[in-house]
């Protein structure tokens, strides 16, 4: 059987700290329930998404060198091919809390600062993978140093390759996205 070929690209991954609670009461001492650390970013749970319907699957993106364990082993547990740019620093944290009534507030950091010898890297590394692939999902926010500017030509470039781009993401990413037209 021949399978389409997934690729995911998550250029700022973050690992969530996801703690429950009964009510948060801002400006005060809030008490967790219960908590947990793991590797995501939109693209990333796509991914693993993929992953669990049987799809062989392709990461790819900006990854912080000083905090990637989890992130490899998740990786090898969906056998999903790993091609993350290593970059220096520490992917994000972001922390989720979760109330009792469902409500859920995110703090969402910026992520680890990608150098433009790292960018030049990635943007390398994103056309030589595309070239394998027969589809590309660009998920999640845009870490410091890759602009909008420098993603809206990743997008064109890949359009011009005739490429099946989906793109989830907002703000400047968004509107650089939507310049041109990355849903084909």
């Amino acid at each position: 059987m021949n399978r389409n070929r997934i690729l995911t690209v998550t250029l700022n991954p973050a690992l969530d700290m996801t703690g429950n609670l009964g009510l948060l009461e801002a400006g005060e001492v809030n008490l967790i329930n219960e908590g947990s650390l793991h590797p995501a970013g939109k693209g990333v749970n796509v991914a693993r998404v993929l992953s669990d319907l049987g799809t062989p699957v392709t990461v790819s993106g900006c990854l912080g060198d000083e905090n990637l364990d989890t992130f490899i082993q998740l990786f090898k547990s969906m056998d999903a091919r790993d091609e993350f740019v290593r970059v220096h620093g520490a992917s994000r944290i972001n922390v989720k809390l979760v109330e009792a009534d469902g409500r859920v507030t995110d703090i969402n950091f910026p992520g680890v600062a990608v150098s433009p010898e790292k960018a030049e890297e990635m943007e390398t590394r994103l056309f030589e993978l595309a070239a394998s692939h027969d589809y590309i999902v660009i998920a999640g926010s845009l870490p410091p140093g890759i602009s909008p500017e420098l993603f809206s030509e990743w997008l064109k470039g890949l359009r011009e390759q005739g490429k099946k781009v989906a793109l989830d993401t907002s703000g400047a990413a968004l509107t650089a996205g939507l310049s041109v037209a990355p849903c084909w």
